[in-house]
């Protein structure tokens, strides 16, 4: 399993992205969470294989259709952390 850290700008908050990417991740087997940022971001830590993860960013990219992504960053998470499931966090 591998870790990936997403943050995601632009018209991003109070549209449902964070139920449409908890909805996505618990499609493809992808455990962590989401939640919005104070500064008006969405902010995703993520584990799966290599395959869940690429399919997972596509769908983020493309977004729910209320959503505008102006940007979508992606960095290595951190090895360490563990998920047992896909969690909204408030």
């Amino acid at each position: 399993m591998k870790n990936v850290e997403y943050k995601i700008s632009g018209y991003v908050q109070g549209v449902g992205l964070r139920y449409f990417i908890w909805s996505a991740a618990n499609e493809l087997g992808v455990k962590g969470t989401v939640k919005n940022l104070a500064d008006g971001t969405v902010y995703i830590c993520a584990s799966g294989t290599d395959d869940q993860l690429k399919r997972f960013k596509q769908i983020i990219a493309d977004g729910n259709g209320y959503s505008r992504i102006h940007e979508l960053e992606e960095k290595p998470g951190k090895s360490e952390q563990k998920f047992e499931n896909f969690l909204i966090l408030r």
